[in-house]
Parts: C-alpha cells; sequence; structure tokens
C-alpha cells in the first residue's frame, strides 16, 4: 500500500482524492494503533472553547493516495492532524455495552482497533476522528470481547 513500512506508520490510510469534494478516507490494512489517551480542544467560532477525549498516537497515521499511487500528506494540515485525534466512542453509552466510555483516563497507553476515520469539521477539536471498535491496555485482553 504505502512506501512506508508498517513499523513507521501507527495507522495506513487509503486516500481517494476526487477532486468534487467528495473525498474518501479509509482504513488500509493496519488499523491498531497505540497511543495516549487526552483531552484535545479548540476554539469554535460561535460556540468557544470545545474540549474533546481522545489519543495521541506514539506515531504518525500514514495516508496513501490511491488514485495517485502515491503517499499522501496535504500542506495545509498541521503535523499534528496525523497524530491527534477525537474518539466519539469514548462519550457513547451504546458502544461496546458503554465499556469504552468507562474506560478513559488521561494520559493512559492504549491500543485501539480503529474501524473508521472521519474528516473534521468546526466542532472537532482535531482534524479527524477515530472511529474504534475495541480498546485494551498493551498487553492486556480487549475489552469488548466478541
Amino acid at each position: 500500500m504505502s512506501v512506508a513500512s508498517a513499523d513507521e506508520c501507527s495507522l495506513k490510510i487509503n486516500y481517494f482524492g476526487y477532486g468534487d469534494g467528495a473525498s474518501e478516507w479509509r482504513i488500509g490494512d493496519t488499523s491498531n494503533a497505540t497511543g495516549a489517551l487526552v483531552k484535545h480542544s479548540t476554539i469554535h467560532p460561535s460556540r468557544g472553547e470545545i474540549v474533546q477525549r481522545g489519543i495521541i498516537l506514539d506515531t504518525p497515521m500514514c495516508m496513501y493516495d490511491v488514485l495517485k499511487d502515491q503517499p499522501h500528506k496535504p500542506a495545509y494540515r498541521k503535523d499534528s492532524a496525523y497524530t491527534h485525534f477525537i474518539i466519539p466512542q469514548l462519550y457513547d453509552e451504546e458502544v461496546c455495552s458503554g465499556k469504552i466510555e468507562k474506560y478513559y483516563k488521561d494520559n493512559m497507553k492504549v491500543e485501539i482497533s480503529v474501524i473508521e476515520i472521519w474528516l473534521g469539521n468546526a466542532n472537532y477539536a482535531t482534524s479527524f476522528a477515530l472511529i474504534v471498535d475495541n480498546i485494551r491496555m498493551p498487553n492486556e485482553d480487549w475489552i469488548c470481547n466478541e
């Protein structure tokens, strides 16, 4: 997929830049990542400060432009866009019977299983959101056992 090895990428994203505003980001062949749980903040234009739970990855995600068959990193994004993510499931009591929501602690090292990536908007404290289906402390069992 990407020219980077799995050791260099915590998460691989396939980017489809259609050029019509309908670009897509899809999870590639590496969907688990490690990092520390944190609270991200930003200033919303009309609501003021937004603070949201998320993660800072140990290593940046890699984006691969599938249509151009080359690595992709848009110049307009800050480097933190590739390591700093909000995780909406940290607020959702319906996901994994509320286990992920209750799991959050500041600066806790975790491994996450990512199923989707969403492009951020003015309501996000980060450029992207990671949608996860499981979480665990390194070398522990996943909390959402099937």
